[in-house]
């Protein structure tokens, strides 16, 4: 893997605007599947905001080099915000960006699970 990524990975999903970090090289395929990964369904920066790609044969990470990104760490950052409601300054240093986001997000009311709209109780 190359010497110039620094980890945690910024991961951005296409299809949700959803964001997570991969935290080191051993953690990517407990959080992305390869399939999709292959199918080109994240968007991935490094701690530096650089963008990055990761190799895979089969189901195994063989790499993770500088690549491209059809966005900026920081688009991405902006279209998270707005695809979950969040009113965050996403301007400034990318940890701090994140920090802002992630407290902005614990902030939210919890969706309810399946479980819990089939079988909760009704309120009036």
């Amino acid at each position: 893997m190359a010497d110039s990524v620094s980890f945690p990975l910024f991961v951005f999903e296409n299809d949700d605007c959803s964001m997570f970090l991969v935290e080191g090289p051993d953690k990517v395929l407990y959080h992305m599947e390869p399939i999709d990964i292959e199918n080109g369904e994240y968007q991935c920066w490094d701690a530096n905001g650089k963008p990055v790609r990761i190799l895979l044969t089969g189901n195994r990470v063989t790499g993770i080099d500088p690549g491209t990104a059809e966005m900026s760490l920081s688009d991405a950052f902006n279209r998270h915000s707005e695809a979950f409601g969040l009113a965050v300054d996403t301007t400034g240093p990318v940890d701090e960006a994140w920090r802002r986001l992630k407290e902005a997000e614990a902030q939210l009311p919890r969706r309810s699970g399946l479980l819990s709209r089939v079988f909760g109780k009704n309120k009036p």
